[in-house]
């Protein structure tokens, strides 16, 4: 299981919106060559679950940690985070019930803003923290 961050493809400007501006990725976005070289890492080193970026790790403590508070912020918070300043244009076409025309590329409209690297987290890595710390703290209880 790979968990990614916001990428800069152009599923942005095709997918179905009824908002009356455009559609955005949420901050920091990645470049999609960035996501390919974290699937074919973690295709060679096969771990069960692989986080992309600090946001995605941010995203997912959070969520574990304090779901409730995290929903009320992205409630109150999702739609400016999820769109641009422009205006949708009426009547733009979407692929809801059918594929677009033509190939879009790998891109989409935020090269500008999306970043070339993103940090790659195994989630193992924290397991490991927690366990140990627990072997820590219980040495710690036994030896007084």
């Amino acid at each position: 299981m790979i968990h990614l961050p916001a990428v800069n493809t152009p599923q942005f400007d095709w997918a179905r919106n009824k908002l009356d501006r455009k559609a955005a990725p949420v901050p920091p976005i990645f470049q999609p060559e960035t996501v390919a070289h974290a699937v074919v890492r973690a295709v060679d080193t096969k771990p069960r679950e692989y986080w992309l970026g600090a946001s995605t790790v941010k995203a997912i403590l959070v969520q574990m940690l304090m779901p409730s508070l995290i929903d009320h912020i992205l409630a109150k918070r999702g739609e400016a985070n999820e769109t641009t300043n422009k205006p949708m244009p009426p009547g733009r076409p979407d692929n809801l019930f059918e594929a677009g025309r033509g190939d879009p590329g790998a891109h989409g409209r935020f090269d500008d803003r999306a970043s070339p690297h993103a940090f790659p987290f195994n989630p193992s890595w924290l397991r490991a923290a927690f366990v140990l710390g627990v072997l820590i703290f219980l040495s710690v209880c036994i030896l007084r």
